[in-house]
């Protein structure tokens, strides 16, 4: 008899990965299967195990998860952080992922338009500054030039 029975003679069945690693709930194997190589989950049934004189007992292999959920949990977890519930819909994780990335987009537009109105700042000040110059520059030039009409005027 398999050595998880013999430690929890309650059990009635557990999910081993392909590392030999056992678990309660099937959720519990495939999230520990992502790490995995070999992404193996196999359920193995105490009714399957044989009589300590028999040979290793049969296991039945699980079917494919839902390719597009799982998709979609990694999406969620990419976005979030952290994994889904484990009972999470298809529908809502659809959902729950467009509003994160709607938010997200939202987040960088605001920043561009900051980025753009301090550039519109920066341009509006570098104008200012280059027409107070030219204004300065415009009345020096013309305290010159009096002063040149005044000395000439003196001189004869």
């Amino acid at each position: 008899m398999n050595q998880v029975f013999k430690n929890h003679p309650d059990l009635t069945e557990f999910f081993q990965t392909s590392d030999g690693q056992a678990f309660y709930t099937e959720n519990a194997a495939r999230t520990h299967a992502r790490t995995l190589k070999n992404k193996t989950v196999v359920l193995v049934q105490k009714s399957d195990q044989p009589e300590e004189t028999k040979p290793a007992g049969k296991t039945v292999k699980l079917p494919k998860k839902n390719k597009e959920r799982d998709e979609l949990v990694a999406r969620y977890a990419e976005l979030y952080g952290k994994a889904p519930s484990a009972n999470s819909k298809v529908e809502t994780l659809k959902k729950r992922i467009e509003e994160k990335e709607a938010e997200l987009k939202a987040q960088e537009a605001s920043k561009e338009a900051e980025s753009s109105e301090n550039t519109e700042a920066q341009e509006a000040s570098k104008e200012t500054e280059e027409s107070e110059e030219n204004q300065n520059s415009d009345e020096v030039e013309e305290n010159i030039e009096t002063e040149n009409t005044e000395a000439d005027e003196t001189e004869d």
